[in-house]
């Protein structure tokens, strides 16, 4: 796949299935980040082909070959899931990445967009998640609905 293109909502849930095996086996965390633009408080805005490519480049650009990205919703929430996250202290790595893509897609998108942006960054293994009897499933679930207002 080219660094500029973005894989649709069923290839990106599957191998966002994959991955998600792939850690609960190895024991390995990876970060799940979605993006969207909020038109008014919990309502998700379509996300405009133009806007998306700027979008997927702006990801692009802080990925590797082993990450990937497209559409978690199609046409309105992107993805990206972060593989291979190294020795970094893993509490750490969710917020400095939301931290970084924040600013990149700020700088790389309209100014009227940016400000409409939303970033959530989920990391799996799901801290406290086991026997946490919340009743809620994962986000990273991929035939749970999304969780924290992307719904």
């Amino acid at each position: 796949m080219k660094r500029s293109q973005a894989y649709d909502e069923e290839a990106f849930r599957y191998f966002l299935a994959i991955e998600r095996k792939r850690s609960e086996r190895s024991g390995r965390p990876f970060v799940l980040l979605l993006v969207d633009l909020k038109e008014q408080p919990g309502v998700g805005a379509r996300i405009d082909p133009a806007v998306a490519r700027k979008l997927f480049s702006g990801l692009w650009l802080h990925l590797r070959d082993s990450d990937f990205v497209g559409w978690y919703r199609e046409e309105r929430v992107a993805g990206a899931v972060l593989t291979e996250l190294g020795d970094a202290p893993f509490r750490e790595v969710p917020r400095l990445v939301g931290q970084r893509v924040r600013g990149v897609l700020r700088e790389s998108l309209p100014s009227d967009v940016a400000r409409r942006l939303q970033v959530h960054v989920y990391r799996h293994p799901e801290p406290g998640r086991s026997g946490s009897g919340s009743g809620r499933r994962p986000v990273l679930d991929p035939d749970s609905p999304l969780a924290v207002g992307l719904g």
